[in-house]
């Protein structure tokens, strides 16, 4: 039976079933059609079980119409949280000013884009995990895997999206975000996330469009990574362009960092990390960038390979074929670390901007490297990325890493954190990148991957659980140096040959940090 508490102001409904019927008292279905538009309400989990599978006839999706709704999805049976497996179908339709919040749930395996968002709503999400959500059908409005946001107000903290797609003429494989007639100003807020392996048309891992209706919109995206996304034509892990004509559109991006994204464009150099532009018609974009990390992102990359970080169309001198083309981006660039020379956007920043670059071959960069996963299609195996740890999956910084110490710690008019991805303080003279140095990496105690493969460690006794058969592990101190390598198998043990410390292994994209005593 679904309980509820409190006053006709706020109550509390809890799903005390996994059954997805919407006659059945308790049920998913069943207590999200009963929320009043009068009534603030929390909806909490209470079932045996950690998994609601969202794909039975009566799963046509959730209309939240001018709904105060909070979702938190931490089961108190187990206190893990609530996984919402999908189907066909959205999950959440919001509309007519609603106001939806989520905490702690996973959402997966939608093959609709999983969460639609119109009408000056509100929505934020915390904690959790959008993954494996995909529409890859090519029309104008199947933009964002995760969610399709139009004019409204959105925050994502602290959240992991993870293979996601959406290859709407939008963009966005994760998050499409644009605007249209609104009597609100919308803002699109990511902080403290994670985009990895995420895939688009444009912006493989988000996607903005600022349309011509009057409405310019504020974009603030901080202390995230962006890792491994790919896109087939502008902007691998961040596309951002403007056709506003009554206001300069200034997305911010501060402290993230871009590694081993892809763009698969073959005859332009459109922005392997980010692409931004501003049609000649609009007023001029003036996107902020401060304290970025860029490193191995690339266009073309089976074939050329050239590093491409930033795109911007257009800046000074830029043509469309042998035609002169007025600057319409001016953007502000502060203590980036840049790894493409040969881009244009690099070459026309102000040396007194203390952006500088990077060589990923021979720079002290990340604690542990490997091969990017897309590099399947690479007969050559040449592209390498970041080895991502943790549960948000962060790109953690070696211990001698160039980029410590390099960043800004105040700029006028810009909210620069004064905490890291992970909550760590930055300090008077912060890194650059989404995260600071640190000898003890929180986040990495007990790793699992889609609930099956665990890594754990007795000493210097290394045992896996959930592989298929074997799999090969690397093992890297703390200053990023690779140790061991070798071949673990599930169910066996493996005996490393290293001193006492404390050490991080790689197995089949999952890294665990191991205490040897």
């Amino acid at each position: 039976m679904a309980l509820c508490s409190g006053t006709l102001l706020a109550e509390t409904v809890q799903v005390t079933t996994a059954e997805m019927n919407a006659a059945t008292e308790g049920s998913l279905l069943q207590v999200m059609s009963a929320i009043s538009g009068e009534t603030e309400t929390t909806v909490e989990f209470n079932f045996d079980g950690e998994t609601l599978e969202y794909n039975t006839e009566d799963c046509k999706g959730i209309d939240l119409d001018k709904k105060n709704v909070k979702i938190d999805g931490l089961n108190k049976k187990n206190g893990k949280p609530v996984t919402i497996v999908g189907g066909s179908n959205y999950f959440l339709n919001l509309s007519g000013g609603s106001n939806v919040s989520m905490e702690n749930l996973v959402v997966k395996g939608f093959s609709a884009i999983a969460i639609k968002m119109s009408g000056d709503c509100s929505f934020s999400a915390t904690k959790c995990v959008f993954r494996d959500n995909r529409d890859p059908k090519n029309e104008s409005g199947n933009n964002g895997g995760v969610a399709r946001i139009n004019n409204c107000n959105a925050t994502f903290d602290q959240c992991w999206f993870y293979n996601n797609k959406g290859m709407g003429s939008y963009g966005g494989g994760a998050l499409c975000f644009y605007t249209a007639e609104s009597t609100m100003a919308p803002a699109l807020r990511i902080t403290n996330c994670t985009f990895e392996y995420n895939e688009a048309v444009s912006g493989g891992a988000v996607g903005v469009n600022v349309l011509k209706k009057g409405v310019v919109p504020s974009v603030y995206i901080a202390n995230s990574t962006f890792a491994n996304n790919t896109c087939g034509n502008r902007g691998g892990a961040l596309y951002m362009q403007t056709a506003e004509t009554t206001g300069s559109f200034e997305p911010v991006v501060v402290n993230c960092t871009f590694v081993g994204n892809l763009n698969n464009i073959t005859n332009s150099d459109d922005g392997g990390a980010i692409n931004v532009w501003a049609r000649a018609t609009a007023e001029p974009m003036k996107p902020v960038l401060i304290n970025n990390l860029f490193a191995e992102n690339y266009y073309d990359p089976w074939y050329t390979n050239p590093l491409n970080d930033v795109k911007a169309f257009y800046l000074e001198g830029d043509k469309a074929g042998d035609v002169a083309q007025p600057q319409t981006v001016f953007p502000v660039c502060k203590n980036n670390y840049f790894a493409a020379a040969n881009d244009k956007f690099y070459q026309v920043l102000d040396a007194a901007d203390d952006n500088a670059l990077i060589d990923f071959s021979s720079d002290a960069v990340f604690a542990a490297t490997e091969q990017n996963p897309w590099d399947e299609n690479d007969p050559e195996y040449s592209h390498m990325t970041a080895t991502l740890m943790g549960d948000l999956h962060v790109a953690m910084i070696a211990e001698n890493s160039v980029v410590i110490g390099k960043g800004l710690k105040s700029y006028e008019g810009i909210e620069i954190p004064t905490t890291d991805q992970l909550g760590n303080p930055r300090p008077e003279a912060p890194a650059v990148g989404a995260v600071e140095y640190a000898a003890e990496i929180s986040g990495i105690e007990s790793a699992v991957v889609g609930n099956e493969l665990r890594i754990w460690n007795d000493g210097r006794v290394v045992y896996a659980a959930g592989l298929d058969g074997e799999a090969e592990a690397r093992v890297y101190n703390l200053t990023g140096s690779l140790v061991y390598e070798g071949v673990i198998a599930d169910g066996a043990a493996l005996e490393l040959p290293v001193a006492q410390g404390i050490y991080l292994i790689v197995v089949d994209h999952l890294t665990q940090k191991l205490i040897v005593r």
